[in-house]
């Protein structure tokens, strides 16, 4: 489990790993996630939102290598990251 560090402030959930094939992101915090992969995450439409309690995961297809940007408004967020 990890945690929002600074609310309002995009952070690393997973650094960039080449040999990564998918991961899922479970938010467990009472209100919203959101992430983008390789770009800063924004509280809007152009990133992924992730409501409290929600789980994202990686469509098969998808180049899940790079660097994931998430953001809460609250600092200490809860949120689950797995990786394969």
């Amino acid at each position: 489990m990890a945690t929002i560090t600074l609310g309002g402030t995009a952070q690393n959930a997973l650094e960039a790993n080449s040999s990564r094939r998918g991961y899922s992101i479970q938010n467990q915090s009472t209100a919203s996630l959101w992430i983008r992969h390789q770009a800063t995450a924004t509280a809007d439409a152009s990133s992924l939102e992730i409501p409290a309690g929600a789980l994202y995961e990686t469509p098969p297809d998808d180049s899940a290598g790079g660097t994931v940007s998430i953001i809460g408004a609250t600092t200490g967020q809860a949120f689950f990251a797995k990786v394969w």
